[in-house]
């Protein structure tokens, strides 16, 4: 089985606001969920995401530094804190099965992450919020 890496970096070549490079998931989904045939992919270095622009003839985008969503996601027997950022019910659950899983399962455009600490998934879910304000700001524009 194939070793789940954790992404820094997210490469939008299609979304909304695209093309850019995200360092947070958190705003990357807002930006790529429902936006039809949006296209992107996540990276471990800014290099990779950059080289990934460059390949799809993209050079000039945005690079929205949103800061580092924790140090790494927590490891098989770990312990973790699982933000639900958008889903039935919003908020931090210490368990995935019987917790974050029912909040999100058929659920569109859920938003989710496993951190290490409470706090980090905490900062998860208020940076989608406030993400999520600062386009809902600009459509009334």
């Amino acid at each position: 089985m194939a070793k789940h890496t954790k992404k820094n970096y997210y490469a939008i070549i299609k979304g909304r606001d695209a093309p850019a490079i995200s360092s947070s998931w958190a705003v990357t989904h807002l930006k790529v969920s429902g936006y039809s045939n949006a296209k992107y992919k996540g990276f471990q270095t800014l290099n990779e995401a950059k080289s990934f622009m460059e390949n799809n003839e993209c050079y000039n985008y945005e690079f929205l530094d949103d800061g580092a969503e924790g140090e790494r996601a927590p490891g098989k027997g770990e312990v973790a804190y699982y933000a639900v950022a958008a889903g039935r019910s919003p908020g931090v659950y210490e368990f995935y099965h019987d917790g974050a899983e029912k909040e999100i399962t058929k659920y569109p455009y859920s938003c989710h992450k496993a951190f290490k600490s409470q706090k980090e998934a905490e900062e998860f879910i208020q940076k989608y919020e406030n993400t999520l304000s600062d386009m809902m700001d600009q459509l009334r524009l």
